[in-house]
């Protein structure tokens, strides 16, 4: 693994928006962590609770731990807002209302990236006591997430790609949807939970429909130079003739449909 000069290993990064009933909670599985080359930024949305004063009274105990509280656009703008403050080397997000599984996890991570390097490394998350969900290619995708607190991405990926705020609860979908068709990014699954997510919160209570409108023609778009050619011309076919899509992006099918026809006509290897 190449060495790094950045003065933390991981960022983790937790958007918090008056949660003072759990921030705590959150905050002390990282803080009894055995690994200790982390920094924690919380990125509050200016809460109206006491949400801050808890985050304030920690950041004076830890150096480590650094605090904003101003108004965003949401938990994703949140997240892009620490992604630019962030310091380390691999980049982590929590929610307020979850928390890491065991006081080893980081250093767990910590070892396995040491071991095996990568851009994006993942592993599960405990959910209704529920292991969720093992290993993830582009096509499990389609009908599932990884959830982003299963999840460590090397920093360099951000200057790829950062969350697009359009969508309100499912920005991260869309974000890893990208990451997975990237064939140039190292992407290792290990077997290990991260934490434990509460799957109460506004990822799920919020109907993205913008984001689920319009999944179909996304996954053609990120992933047509990895999918088997029969299915992409396939989809493109009914993405084009039964979605509502705009202009632009029937443009974009059109492109990806032509330029596929003529690799199944060429024959080149990227067609399995």
């Amino acid at each position: 693994m190449e060495s790094t000069k950045d003065p933390f290993f991981i960022s983790i990064i937790i958007p918090t928006y008056n949660c003072e009933t759990v921030i705590q909670s959150a905050i002390n599985s990282i803080i009894e962590q055995t690994f200790t080359n982390y920094e924690l930024i919380c990125i509050d949305g200016k809460s109206t609770d006491q949400t801050l004063k808890i985050i304030k009274e920690n950041a004076l105990k830890h150096t480590n731990i650094s605090f904003v509280s101003e108004p965003d656009n949401g938990i994703y703008d949140a997240m892009n807002k620490g992604i630019q403050l962030a310091k380390g080397t691999y980049i982590y997000f929590l929610g307020a209302d979850d928390r890491l599984y065991s006081n080893k996890t980081l250093e767990l991570v910590y070892q396995q990236i040491s071991q095996t390097g990568g851009d994006l490394i993942y592993g599960n998350v405990m959910v209704n006591n529920t292991v969720y969900d093992g290993e993830f290619s582009y096509r499990k995708m389609f009908n599932k997430n990884i959830c982003h607190q299963a999840i460590f991405y090397h920093k360099q990926i951000f200057s790829k790609y950062l969350y697009n705020t359009h969508y309100k609860s499912l920005a991260d979908w869309d974000f890893n949807l990208r990451c997975f068709a990237n064939h140039l990014f190292k992407i290792k699954y290990f077997d290990q939970i991260i934490a434990y997510y509460n799957n109460d919160g506004f990822s799920i209570s919020y109907d993205d429909t913008e984001f689920t409108r319009t999944k179909k023609y996304r996954y053609i778009k990120y992933g047509w130079r990895i999918l088997p050619c029969d299915f992409t011309i396939l989809q493109a076919k009914n993405i084009y003739k039964n979605d509502q899509i705009n202009k632009r992006q029937k443009a974009w099918i059109l492109f990806i449909y032509t330029i596929t026809k003529i690799k199944i006509t060429l024959h080149l290897g990227s067609c399995n």
